[in-house]
């Protein structure tokens, strides 16, 4: 990963991570929270794939995006309302 710039998708602890190199380092790591399918930015993780995730860890973008997925209809339905609820909430209040 010698000098790679751009971005790569691990799975490390069987989640899927997204990772955005400059020159082969990691400058930004971002996780999926199980509890939320919200993305956050994590780099703490940034050590850990770089020294322990391997070449055979990557996946592609597709299924990067299918396993986020996965984790987004595996949470309850309140949980689901709630973040519709709150992206649409500048619309909800036009509506009003």
């Amino acid at each position: 990963m010698e000098n790679f710039s751009g971005v790569k998708y691990f799975l490390f602890d069987n989640r899927p991570v997204k990772t955005v190199w400059e020159d082969g380092i990691i400058v930004e790591t971002y996780s999926i929270d199980p509890k939320t399918a919200i993305l956050f930015r994590n780099d703490g993780l940034a050590f850990y794939i770089e020294t322990e995730v391997s070449d055979r860890n990557e996946i592609s973008e597709s299924d990067y995006r299918s396993r986020v997925h996965e984790i987004y209809l595996a949470l309850p339905e309140e949980i689901k309302i709630s973040q519709a609820i709150d992206q649409h909430k500048d619309t909800l209040n036009k509506l009003k």
